[in-house]
């Protein structure tokens, strides 16, 4: 049969990367020869073989070209001894024979270890078994997956256990503690206290195809409240702490399963590190309520642990160290014999860590007689990571208060009073607080005044009696905490101030009224004219109004209200003072004409309002129109209440105003309202819709063909184009599909002007933005010219020049100039050489003219003659051919 070069790379190569010694043994195998070969066919196949391991070698870096290297070495020497022997078929089978003669006392032996060390669990995991075949390349992984059969070993496929609870190492400790208390073996049996039947957690479904227990938020609430309604006890007191533990945790993210689990994996683990049989582990696994199934498989699923046979004793002392098992560690401690060499330095751990122990906790006692709460707790948490198991570590924790809480504040804001903090520095969590509220001092504890609040939240709010001087203190508590010391506030006292003051100037009186807290003793009313500032004029005042009745028309009046309270001791107490202004004058009539019409100034796009008139308006922009109808007087708040004022400078134009505003986008409506003594009245309203105007328009002039382009605003989707040229204009109405790369129009000589606007279409209609304009200039007039002698011998060697000059098109008003330029250079302009002629008239097509100039005398070869117009600006001169312009 033919050779397979992939088939072996994958059945012999790739598993002999794993090897760390010799080669294996079996011939046969490494070669792969079949039964049934014949001598040809041997030999063929050897070829191939060895073919192969060259071309792999030759990458010597990798592991697979190391294997080949080591076969080839190997091969050599074996034809070296066997020679031609190795393409006879009875050499190979003699080599086969000899090699199972060989693995039978090896195969035997790894028989009777499987039996041993795993036939107590009676399960094998594929892992487990990788890692006996990789140590024994001998037998094989087939014979290695044999001889566990023949063990008695189910092979299983091992699961991943959790390695840690998901708590913190205090909450972790003060959970087993509350279980011990409650009489709850574990996690498991606090949430289903009355579980009658084996359950499985290491798989989702137990041997009877009964589904996995329910470990969840529900779970745990049910289980909360048949605690809360159990009468009291020791062991409900303890289940109620841990359902408690169970519940913060799951409040943050704990998977209540993987604890479970995790439990049941740290107490079978610490009876496998004790030193356990196998077969006793599953017993008890078995009888903390796993199924026999789930519990072989958890037992067979055990990472090699601490305390495991392979472990030496002072390994087993270091790592409870680290792990935070002090107890454990002096345990494994005092099992470590005095003779053994490293008993000096592990023994010096233990007490270094049993020192830094007792100081912490010398110092949380120190800080909590201090008061310092958070400090205490902070140092009994540094104290549980080295000896978590220590469950009183966890009471004391429990026993001390919260730290109180942090940068408490108390501020008045009207009628009431806005309180904030900080959370406490503390692990603890479900933090409850409790806002209370005295007379005068501090509350010193959770019971003592009045209570503003219990909550969760960092803030509360308070309406205490007004004129009275309060404090308050927040006090912090959590599940199976003391309540914490107090953290107070400053002093603080209500005086609210008059509030919906509204003043109604008119031409001969103003009314003022207002709203006072029901606290208030009165109101007291004062007046200033033309200032807010100064000792001003007791105005009477009635209940919650007055009328006062000297006033000065037009004139700016300030009236300044302060409620008064009366204290506890009788005496009176000020409230913040409100200042209010009216200027008292007749009554305002209705705008009836405003409008708005888009305009552009200086290059910017605004909105021109004008109405007639010249009293004060104020003008205010809102989506949607006024409820009010025109001609109503409402309060100055409530206009103001209206929409977004619409800025700019009013300027008077022939008796009425003029107001420029920017112009936003989109549709709005615009309504004036003239403000007078008893208010502001409602005026006629204008709608005007504005779209967004495109940006950077250009105009690009290609002979008789004028291209425009221009960006989008994205809510634009058409656009408005005017073309303007002397010819006449031209509209159109292009899309976004339309417009591709730009919008092209006919130019002639005369140019034209370009406007673009923007067309929006919404809810509200058709809005068109201001345009934006580009101009593309005329083509200039051209004036050509020629300079030549009169006709005739006599005129050869004459100065005199004959200017012959014609036009295109009409030029008035035309100004030519003829200048010699000595040099090779031709002059660019008429300032580059010597005045010759000046001529000057009209000119029109089909009619030239001429005139005369006179070269100097002094001119010599080589110089330039050439013509400029001066005026115009929009006429050029033509040149005739060089050999006429250039006297050489």
């Amino acid at each position: 049969m033919p050779f397979d070069p992939v088939g072996y790379e994958r059945d012999v190569l790739k598993p002999l990367r794993k090897l760390l010694g010799a080669l294996p043994g079996d011939l046969v195998a490494r070669y792969a020869v079949e039964p049934g070969m014949d001598a040809a066919q041997l030999e063929r196949h050897l070829r191939a073989v060895r073919a192969l391991w060259n071309r792999k070698q030759a990458n010597g870096q990798t592991s697979l070209g190391r294997v080949c290297q080591q076969l080839i070495s190997a091969d050599e020497e074996l034809k070296r001894t066997a020679g031609a022997r190795m393409t006879d078929p009875a050499w190979w089978r003699e080599q086969a024979r000899g090699y199972e003669g060989r693995l039978k006392p090896q195969y035997e032996q790894l028989v009777r270890d499987l039996r041993a060390s795993y036939g107590g669990g009676g399960r094998v995991t594929r892992a487990q078994l990788d890692l006996i075949a990789g140590t024994r390349a001998e037998l094989g992984a087939d014979r290695v997956a044999r001889a566990a059969r023949e063990a008695g070993l189910t092979v299983v496929d091992g699961v991943e256990l959790p390695t840690e609870p998901g708590l913190d190492r205090t909450a972790w400790a003060d959970l087993r503690e509350q279980l011990r208390t409650a009489q709850a073996p574990t996690v498991v049996h606090l949430l289903h206290p009355n579980l009658g039947r084996p359950f499985a957690l290491v798989r989702r479904f137990d041997v009877a195809g009964m589904p996995a227990l329910r470990l969840d938020a529900s779970t745990l609430s049910a289980r909360v409240q048949e605690a809360e309604r159990t009468a009291d006890s020791p062991a409900v007191r303890a289940r109620k702490a841990a359902l408690a533990i169970l519940r913060t945790g799951a409040d943050r993210g704990l998977d209540l399963r993987t604890l479970a689990l995790f439990h049941l994996v740290e107490l079978v683990r610490t009876m496998r590190d004790a030193g356990m049989p196998e077969a006793l582990l599953v017993t008890e696994a078995t009888g903390l309520g796993l199924t026999k199934d789930d519990a072989g498989l958890l037992v067979a699923s055990l990472p090699p642990g601490r305390g495991g046979a392979a472990a030496r004793p002072a390994d087993r002392v270091r790592e409870h160290l680290a792990a935070g098992e002090l107890a454990a560690a002096r345990s494994a401690l005092a099992g470590l014999p005095a003779a053994d060499p490293e008993h000096a330095a592990v023994s010096a751990q233990v007490a270094a860590a049993a020192d830094r122990l007792a100081t912490l906790l010398r110092e949380a006692q120190a800080a909590a007689t201090a008061g310092r709460d958070g400090d205490a707790e902070r140092l009994l948490r540094e104290a549980a990571t080295i000896d978590a198991a220590d469950g009183t570590l966890a009471t004391q924790l429990r026993r001390l208060p919260v730290a109180a809480a942090l940068d408490v504040t108390a501020s008045v804001a009207g009628g009431t009073v806005r309180l904030a903090w900080r959370a406490p520095l503390s692990g603890a969590t479900d933090l409850r607080y409790r806002v209370l509220r005295a007379e005068g001092r501090v509350p010193a504890h959770e019971r003592d005044g009045v209570v503003v609040a219990d909550t969760a939240a960092a803030r509360a709010e308070d309406t205490p009696p007004v004129a009275r001087r309060v404090r308050y203190a927040v006090f912090v508590t959590a599940p199976d905490r003391a309540w914490s010391r107090a953290a107070g506030t400053g002093e603080v006292e209500l005086l609210p101030p008059v509030v919906d003051v509204l003043l109604l100037g008119h031409a001969d009186h103003v009314v003022g009224s207002w709203q006072a807290h029901p606290g208030a003793a009165r109101v007291r009313v004062t007046r200033t004219v033309g200032r807010p500032q100064g000792t001003g004029t007791a105005v009477e005042s009635a209940g919650s109004s007055f009328t006062d009745t000297d006033v000065t028309e037009g004139v700016e009046h300030f009236y300044a209200l302060t409620a008064i309270y009366r204290a506890a001791d009788g005496t009176e107490r000020h409230a913040p003072t409100v200042v209010g202004s009216v200027v008292p004058r007749g009554a305002a009539t209705a705008v009836e004409d405003l409008a708005a019409v888009p305009v552009t100034v200086a290059g910017r796009p605004l909105l021109r309002l004008s109405w007639s008139g010249d009293g004060e308006v104020v003008v205010r922009r809102a989506d949607t129109a006024p409820g009010w109808p025109v001609g109503q007087t409402i309060e100055i708040n409530t206009m103001r209440g209206y929409g977004w004022p619409v800025p700019g400078h009013r300027r008077l134009v022939d008796g009425g105003s003029v107001l420029d505003t920017d112009a936003p986008s989109g549709h709005f409506v615009y309504v004036p309202f003239a403000v007078g003594g008893t208010g502001a009245v409602v005026g006629r309203p204008v709608t005007i819709g504005l779209s967004t105007p495109v940006r950077g328009l250009r105009a690009r002039r290609s002979g008789d063909r004028v291209v425009l382009s221009w960006e989008w605003p994205d809510e634009v989707g058409l656009a408005e184009v005017t073309w303007t040229t002397p010819d006449g204009t031209e509209t159109r109405q292009v899309s976004r599909a339309q417009y591709a790369d730009g919008c092209a129009f006919p130019v002639g000589a005369g140019g034209g002007t370009a406007e673009v606007r923007g067309v929006s279409v919404g809810s509200h209609g058709r809005a068109v933005s201001l345009p934006v304009t580009a101009t593309v200039g005329g083509l200039p007039a051209r004036v050509g010219y020629t300079i030549g002698r009169r006709p005739g011998l006599r005129h050869r060697l004459s100065r005199q020049r004959i200017v012959t000059v014609s036009a295109d098109r009409p030029c008035a008003g035309l100004e030519l100039v003829v200048v010699l330029a000595p040099g090779i250079v031709m002059p660019s302009t008429a300032a580059h050489g010597t005045e010759l002629a000046r001529w000057t008239g009209d000119l029109t097509p089909g009619a030239p003219a001429t005139f005369e100039l006179e070269l100097p005398a002094s001119a010599r070869a080589p110089y330039w003659l050439r013509c400029f117009v001066t005026r115009p600006a929009d006429v050029v001169a033509v040149d005739p051919p060089i050999n006429e312009l250039k006297v050489a």
